[in-house]
């Protein structure tokens, strides 16, 4: 294990003021006072992408964590990873044979070292409150990484992960959703979310079942994790149903339904989640409780 070595000049960040927000001059600031080497300008980008960007994120986590964080390369990890923070010790690990390829794998580590808060024995990462939540927290920081840096980061393992993540922020509201994320909030978003199911509890076990479905899809048990998805999707839809009872667009839910994967392939076998026939009554129920039924578009 070695410390990285920088490899060229480092430019000081530049403190961009335009739509600066959340504590990001801040971050700027202790970052300058910082040495990281090469890593500092992927840094200075993170900040300043999500704060031009429209991002609705809180950096204070981020500046505290930059004061001490450490990065390191490996020869290698667990599981051929390329690259993995550590919370508790607030130190990213990069596989030395992926050093040329920081730009796929950087920012998704930067989100979760920018959301990651110690308390005592605590370790709370985005929505992951030590190992509780671990899937659904990586399927959104993949929505996060997609979002912001979608042109640079690599393919994600985390399909179905994000698919959800994705979901459930359609449902509470993206600047509720990625500010939460940002403080290590995953009870404010327990609170938020079960505004739209019949209790706390059973937000609760639905997201806590994600990591049931991801468990199932790493042992290549495929119909089971889909079985597990699309229960997990007929608890949100339910939630969805109860936020329209609260009143929105009816375009929304055509918006809402296109999130939906109706089968997965693997090797050239189908899986099915949803037949569009669901779907489509799904939808009709939507309508319905929007006061009155709306023509179908043809998929």
């Amino acid at each position: 294990m070695k410390v990285v070595k920088c490899l060229r000049k480092v430019k000081k960040p530049k403190l961009v003021r335009k739509n600066i927000k959340n504590g990001s001059i801040k971050a700027l600031r202790v970052l300058k006072n910082v040495d990281f080497d090469k890593y500092n300008e992927y840094i200075e980008e993170f900040i300043n992408t999500l704060a031009s960007k429209g991002c609705n994120y809180d950096f204070t986590f981020m500046s505290n964590n930059l004061r001490d964080l450490k990065i390191v390369v490996v020869p290698e990890l667990e599981n051929n990873n390329m690259a993995v923070y550590d919370g508790s010790l607030n130190i990213l690990n990069i596989a030395e044979d992926y050093l040329d390829r920081m730009d796929e794998i950087i920012y998704h580590e930067l989100f979760h070292m920018s959301s990651r808060l110690l308390d005592g024995d605590d370790c709370f990462i985005g929505f992951q409150r030590n190992y509780l939540f671990n899937c659904f927290n990586e399927g959104y920081t993949e929505v996060l990484t997609k979002r912001y840096f979608g042109d640079k980061s690599k393919d994600t393992p985390y399909l179905f992960e994000m698919i959800l993540a994705e979901i459930v922020e359609f449902i509470i509201g993206k600047d509720i959703m990625e500010k939460l994320y940002s403080r290590a909030d995953s009870l404010g978003m327990l609170v938020e979310f079960s505004k739209y199911t019949d209790k706390e509890e059973t937000t609760y076990i639905t997201l806590g079942n994600i990591d049931r479905m991801s468990d199932y899809y790493d042992k290549q048990e495929y119909k089971e994790s889909m079985d597990w998805c699309r229960n997990i999707l007929i608890v949100l839809i339910h939630a969805f149903m109860n936020k329209c009872r609260m009143g929105i667009s009816k375009n929304k839910v055509d918006e809402f339904f296109k999130l939906f994967p109706l089968f997965y392939t693997y090797d050239d076998e189908d899986f099915d989640i949803f037949t569009q026939e669901e779907i489509n009554d799904y939808k009709k129920k939507c309508y319905a409780i929007l006061g009155g039924d709306k023509k179908l578009k043809k998929n």
